[in-house]
């Protein structure tokens, strides 16, 4: 039995910002360890990059709260971006959210 984390968030601060890196997979069981930072993120209006460019693996739990924070996002007139790995893409294409979610470039996706 492993005892290494299905899921690891790491917060950088920056000068003008926030990462978020997340690796591993989002899930029901790891959500929560996701949704602490990007409401602390929020909370404090700093620009923020989510790099799920290391995410193997996210299902609709983890969707909903990309999905949503986005969308809040969006209203709040908050900074938020997203790197996404080829499998986290896959998910918003075949779900039709692509476009709900605002991607920079780089990650294993090519993108």
């Amino acid at each position: 039995m492993s005892s290494d984390p299905i899921l690891e968030v790491v917060v950088q601060r920056l000068e003008d910002g926030c990462v978020i890196r997340v690796r591993g997979e989002v899930d029901l069981s790891s959500i929560v360890e996701l949704r602490g930072p990007l409401a602390a993120a929020r909370e404090q209006g700093a620009a923020t990059l989510v790099d799920l460019s290391g995410v193997t693996f996210m299902d609709s739990s983890g969707l909903h709260l990309i999905l949503k924070t986005a969308l809040d996002a969006e209203a709040d007139g908050w900074s938020l971006s997203f790197r996404i790995s080829r499998e986290v893409r896959r998910l918003l294409e075949v779900t039709g959210t692509l476009d709900v979610v605002r991607i920079v470039p780089g990650g294993k996706a090519g993108n």
